[in-house]
């Protein structure tokens, strides 16, 4: 994650600013150009509710701050006291989403985990091919791109967010599940921002 991430991103709950924790940071080189990227931290936003930051994703499901209650319990003392309140405000809304997503997370989860970025193919297109598909279905040119904001939602090996970029946009990818993870290890492109979130409940 970028610290540039945070002028886009706002709470998906009360849609207010998130405040920054950084634990790790790394530099990642993009073809060459290197770049900081938070490994690990912690998003809070104005309501309380906070979410990971691992693996230099932002984790922006309800959900999320539960999930790896673990990392967070490292660097907040208060925790659990915090998990109560957020569960007391919300519990209704984090129960819905680890129901809705459980078996999305599996099983797209584990797809994305054995896909090859060097050989396999997504639904028999390479990624020129799907830069193309893109192009085409909507009805876009490289030139009406540049510049623009593109949000990739489902975006599963990340190929096609990168592919968007390429074309000069920033580009969102969104997905549910871990696939998230290898999608951001395999990107090239400095523009290519990802999120773990939810379609219902946009952090932007």
């Amino acid at each position: 994650m970028q610290h540039t991430v945070l002028k886009y991103l706002c709470c998906p709950v009360c849609y207010g600013d998130l405040t920054l924790e950084v634990f790790e940071e790394s530099d990642k080189n993009y073809n060459g150009t290197l770049r900081k990227e938070v490994e690990s931290g912690i998003l809070t936003s104005d309501c309380g509710y906070v979410f990971p930051v691992l693996k230099g994703v932002p984790r922006m499901q309800l959900e999320s701050f539960n999930e790896f209650s673990e990392f967070i319990s490292k660097y907040k003392p208060d925790f659990n006291s915090l998990k109560e309140n957020i569960f007391l405000k919300y519990g209704y809304l984090i129960e819905q989403g680890i129901k809705k997503h459980r078996k999305v997370k599996n099983s797209f989860g584990m797809e994305w985990s054995i896909f090859n970025y060097e050989k396999d193919k997504t639904w028999v297109f390479d990624r020129e091919g799907r830069q193309k598909r893109f192009l085409k279905e909507t009805g876009l040119t490289p030139s009406g791109l540049a510049g623009k904001m593109c949000i990739d939602v489902g975006c599963g090996n990340g190929v096609l967010t990168s592919a968007i970029a390429d074309l000069g946009a920033v580009s969102f990818g969104i997905d549910v599940s871990a696939s998230i993870e290898r999608a951001f290890e395999n990107n090239q492109n400095p523009n290519v921002l990802y999120f773990q979130a939810d379609l219902q409940n946009l952090p932007f």
